[in-house]
């Protein structure tokens, strides 16, 4: 990751995390084209607050490891659950635990959708 996105301040690296994370859940990582996370960024249809995981994570493991862990975790977490979002009647809260292998850590989502296929998704780390 380029050095300057640390520098960006903390909600703005959560937005680019969220395209992202969206980009790669519809596509492999490789085949998602940059125009697209810069639209989810304007739109930001899949919203989460990514910020929390992220200083939770660190605590836990470390500035280092803890980003790799988010950078290597979190895009098969969200694509997982944006299926379960997906496949849920709209206004349906869908609930999903994701544990850690070293069973230090559980990253709890939560989300709905509305007709229009908007998200709500929130994060909790246990």
């Amino acid at each position: 990751m380029n050095p300057k996105f640390y520098f960006l301040p903390k909600e703005k690296q959560a937005a680019i995390l969220n395209a992202g994370f969206h980009a790669f859940s519809q596509n492999t990582y490789k085949k998602s084209p940059m125009s697209e996370i810069a639209e989810g960024l304007r739109r930001q249809e899949f919203m989460m607050d990514n910020t929390q995981v992220i200083e939770k994570l660190k605590e836990r493991y470390g500035e280092k490891e803890g980003m790799r862990l988010f950078m290597t975790v979190m895009p098969g977490i969200t694509a997982d659950f944006h299926k379960m979002l997906l496949a849920a009647p709209p206004g349906r809260r869908v609930r999903e635990e994701y544990h850690i292998d070293d069973g230090k850590t559980t990253i709890v989502l939560t989300g709905t959708r509305d007709e229009r296929g908007q998200a709500s998704v929130s994060f909790s780390v246990i």
